[in-house]
């Protein structure tokens, strides 16, 4: 058996992921300012979700789910999306549901002037012209 010495060992490349554009990848915050919040998500570097996207506020410590949206380590750089992440994610669920059953079922949000806004994981549409049977529709 071969010994492996500590100088044959790349720890970059140890502890790095693969992390691509276009993936969802979950990452620790580990800082906060005014211009963003940047996770540890394995990288060489730091990504960045910009602050507009928080409708709460993050702690240092929390896990946030994310997309990968632009990457540049050469420059020190890896924007991420907590909000393209969600939607995802909603859209890939609800495309299962409707090839496993045919129908899409969600929450009236609002009556608006040609259909309602329907929560079905993301906000729909759903016009008046499509709608067969809704209980209770004085109450909306």
């Amino acid at each position: 058996m071969e010994e492996i010495t500590m100088k044959d060992i790349n720890l970059d490349e140890a502890t790095v992921k693969d992390i691509a554009r276009g993936d969802i990848v979950k990452g620790k915050v580990v800082q906060i300012t005014n211009e963003g919040v940047y996770l540890d998500i394995g990288a060489k570097v730091e990504g960045r979700i910009p602050i507009q996207e928080f409708d709460f506020s993050p702690r240092i410590g929390d896990e946030i789910e994310v997309l990968v949206v632009r990457k540049n380590e050469m420059q020190g750089e890896i924007e991420l999306s907590k909000e393209k992440a969600k939607f995802i994610k909603a859209w890939n669920n609800i495309k299962e549901i409707y090839n496993d059953t045919g129908y899409i079922s969600g929450k009236i949000i609002k009556k608006l002037p040609k259909g309602y806004e329907v929560d079905i994981g993301i906000p729909a549409f759903l016009p008046f012209s499509q709608i067969k049977k809704i209980e209770n529709i004085e109450e909306i």
